[in-house]
């Protein structure tokens, strides 16, 4: 492989599998390669390293066109620069560890700017690599939980981390998630049955509450309470055989299953009821965001706080994905008076972070 012309790597490490992509020096991915799970706390570094160099070895090959896929330590010269994100990883211990265990496989030296290891969320903020007019970055992640993390772009190409907002789970947090969606939707389904009872008035129809019966079995409003507080099935074994379908889920998915119904019933059917559900979850994930904003005018912000004019907010998750929810977001985030500069669904983790590691070289 001495031969092989310099190239750019990103690397995302995750759960359930590793995922690899090589640039060359336009930005151009010309390889992809998976490996097994990478999450370093559950696998320990003798798996890490074995599903690292799987994902790695299958981009290379695919980015040769040909042949075996070449086995790690990698030839002098190869890579010019890499990019790893790990989930699992926050201590600095722990990234010094990964460092050292990286640095010799891939020929790189065991610092910034040729090898840099992260935790995985820090390469949802790949795009600010590729915007010379902008330093900082917010990271959204809305699936089923929510999270929010602010960064600033280092000389040495690193991301410093600057505060974070949430990533509580669902008991305590996860403001805009599915799992926050669906709740809002059954909460707003109550609310409005309870103004039914109190005026005398039927409540408006809707599509979401029909959905949200059918889903449930139930046949009035109140009867959601059967279903959101029965008990989580026990493992290996399920609900009773009487029992309904949904009780098979744990709590938090009865509710975070409801989510494809509510936007699907908001921006296909323009029900009322999921729309003014989407908008409070907007709002939600809006106010998480902005804690870690300043604007121009503010006497005391706080110390690491970013300004959305000059930052680019990088959007990561299945609900952000939805420009709906995307054009309700940036809706929400105006009325805190932040609007960003940039705002970019991070669809590809690695192409984009392999592509903005190149760029920056």
């Amino acid at each position: 492989m001495s031969d092989a012309p310099s190239m750019y790597l990103c690397v995302d490490c995750g759960g359930s599998k590793t995922a690899a992509a090589i640039a060359t020096k336009d930005g151009t991915v010309v390889g992809r390669g998976l490996g097994g799970p990478s999450n370093y706390t559950d696998v320990g570094l003798a798996k890490f390293v074995q599903s690292f160099s799987d994902a790695v070895a299958n981009a290379y090959k695919a980015a040769l066109g040909s042949g075996d896929a070449p086995e790690l330590p990698l030839n002098s010269g190869v890579l010019q620069a890499a990019w790893i994100g790990v989930s699992g990883v926050d201590s600095p211990a722990a990234v010094a560890a990964l460092t050292g265990a990286l640095a010799p496989l891939l020929a790189l030296p065991p610092s910034a700017p040729r090898l840099l290891v992260a935790n995985d969320t820090h390469l949802l903020a790949s795009p600010l690599r590729l915007h010379s007019d902008v330093s900082t970055a917010v990271v959204a992640i809305a699936g089923t939980g929510s999270i929010a993390v602010s960064f600033k772009l280092q000389e040495d190409g690193s991301l410093q981390e600057l505060g974070r907002v949430g990533g509580w789970g669902w008991l305590l947090g996860d403001e805009g998630s599915g799992f926050y969606v669906g709740r809002e939707a059954v909460r707003e389904i109550l609310t409005r049955a309870d103004r039914a009872a109190l005026t005398g008035e039927p409540a408006a129809p809707s599509t979401l509450r029909d959905k949200v019966f059918e889903i449930f079995e139930i046949e009035n409003p109140y009867d959601v309470f059967s279903v959101i507080y029965a008990a989580d099935p026990t493992p290996g074994i399920g609900a009773t055989p009487a029992a309904k379908p949904i009780l098979d889920k744990e709590r938090k998915h009865r509710m975070a299953g409801l989510a494809p119904v509510v936007f699907e019933c908001a921006f296909v059917d323009k029900d009322e009821l999921a729309l003014t559900v989407l908008r409070s979850s907007a709002g939600a994930l809006a106010r998480q965001i902005s804690a870690m904003l300043k604007t121009e005018n503010d006497v005391s912000p706080a110390a690491n706080a970013v300004l959305a004019s000059s930052s680019i907010l990088c959007l990561g998750g299945s609900l952000v994905s939805q420009e709906g929810y995307q054009n309700l977001l940036e809706e929400e985030l105006a009325k805190f008076g932040h609007v960003f500069r940039y705002m970019q669904y991070v669809d590809d983790v690695t192409g984009l972070g392999a592509a903005g590691i190149a760029s920056a070289a």
